[in-house]
This record gives structure tokens, C-alpha cells and sequence, in this order.
């Protein structure tokens, strides 16, 4: 995406049939990162097969992939592991770390955002870094333009709109935290947008997001710091 400071490559989370080919995905394109945003099993049901050890010092063989889990790192609500990867044949392993949650390392190359469908929670977090590192440089983040780039690239990306909420009230509060001379109007701006969830507010947010979908020629809020 044009002025972000990443490339990403949303992916769901893989199926047992997939794993293989999700491996070798990561090892092409020489995924330096990765970013897990869901959980083995979530409200009582599994969503997604273990598709690497958890384990440190464990290895396992998806079909062709060799995929060794080196190191884990645990934090607070975050697990880092260290992972290599090496397809059969190949003499060469290449190395990765893939964060389960929030955090993640910032290297060169793409990184890849994972969630259950692959386009809700993840295009809500390639949304909201495109946003930042794009005002980070003093250009405007223009949501619906995001959100319209996203679906054009994966389609229904953000796809609901507590997600396109959740978009905007974090960039703000980047906003607020990083740039201190909009903390005053950024505050007044965002205690507004937080109201409108639960109230009749809340029925501009579900409005623009339904007609970003219908109709993209709707105006929406433009975040601009210069």
C-alpha cells in the first residue's frame, strides 16, 4: 500500500490440508515476521489447527516443510517463537519469528497477518498500521481511501463495523500519544467517537461503513496531521 512502511500478506489461519502450503509461502516470500491474532480455540470451539510446535527445541514435518520452533519468548499476553523453516531438499533454512497476539519484531519484508477468515481482525490491523506510519510522515490517512485499498486487494477486509471503529479510535489514540499538539482535539474528537457505540452516534459509524461497502464515493472522516 502506497506511503505504508510494510508490506503484509493477509492470510487465514491455515487448515489441516493448507499447513504445507502456508510454510512455503512464508519461506518464498521470506516472511520475516509474523502476526497471530487468534486463538487455538475461541468461545468454546476450536478455530484452527497447530499449525507450528509450540514447543522450544520442537520440530515438525507438514508434508515437505520442515518447521523447527527454536526459541519461545514469553511476555505478557504474548508468546514470541523463533521458528525455522526448511523445505525438503533445500540446504538452506531461513528463520522467522511469529508473535501470538500483540506484539511483534520490525524487520525488513512482509509481514503476515493472520486471523480466522483472514480478512476481519487482519485488515483491521493492516488498516491501523498503514494509518500511522502514513501520518508518522505527515501525510493524510484518509479511512475509507484504507479501507477501499484493502478490499481491493483482499476482499472483505474489515468486515464489520465495530472493526471500522476500532480502526479509528486506535489511530487516534496514536494520534494522542505520539503527537502531543492534537491531544487537546484528538481527546474531544475520540470521546465522541467512544459514545457513539453505544448510542444513536454509533449510526454514522454503521452508515459510513455500510456505504464504503454500497457506495465509494461517500465522504468520510479524513485524519490529517501536518
Amino acid at each position: 500500500m502506497d506511503k505504508a512502511d510494510r508490506e503484509f500478506i493477509m492470510t487465514q489461519v491455515p487448515k489441516t490440508n493448507t499447513i504445507e502450503d502456508f510454510w512455503r509461502m512464508v519461506f518464498q516470500q521470506q516472511c520475516s515476521g509474523l502476526v497471530l491474532l487468534c486463538n487455538y480455540r475461541e468461545e468454546s470451539t476450536q478455530s484452527c489447527e497447530e499449525f507450528f510446535p509450540t514447543d522450544a527445541a520442537a520440530y515438525k514435518y507438514f508434508g515437505q516443510m520442515f518447521v523447527n520452533t527454536k526459541k519461545v519468548d514469553h511476555l505478557e499476553k504474548t508468546k514470541i517463537y523463533t521458528i525455522e523453516v526448511l523445505p525438503d531438499g533445500c540446504s538452506n533454512s531461513f528463520v522467522t519469528q511469529l508473535a501470538h497476539f500483540t506484539s511483534w519484531p520490525e524487520k525488513p519484508g512482509p509481514i503476515g497477518v493472520i486471523c480466522n477468515a483472514g480478512v476481519g481482525r487482519s485488515g483491521a490491523y493492516v488498516a491501523i498500521d498503514v494509518a500511522c506510519a502514513r501520518l508518522f510522515k505527515g501525510y493524510q490517512s484518509n479511512m475509507k481511501d484504507i479501507a477501499l485499498e484493502l478490499r481491493r486487494q483482499r476482499a472483505c477486509s474489515i468486515d464489520n463495523e465495530v472493526q471500522y471503529f476500532f480502526v479509528y479510535s486506535t489511530v487516534l489514540c496514536y494520534i494522542k500519544a505520539k503527537m502531543p499538539k492534537y491531544s487537546k482535539q484528538v481527546s474531544k474528537f475520540y470521546a465522541d467517537l467512544k459514545q457513539s457505540l453505544g448510542k444513536p452516534k454509533r449510526v454514522l459509524i454503521t452508515k459510513q461503513y455500510n456505504l464504503i461497502i454500497r457506495n465509494p464515493s461517500f465522504p468520510v472522516l479524513i485524519l490529517i496531521v501536518k
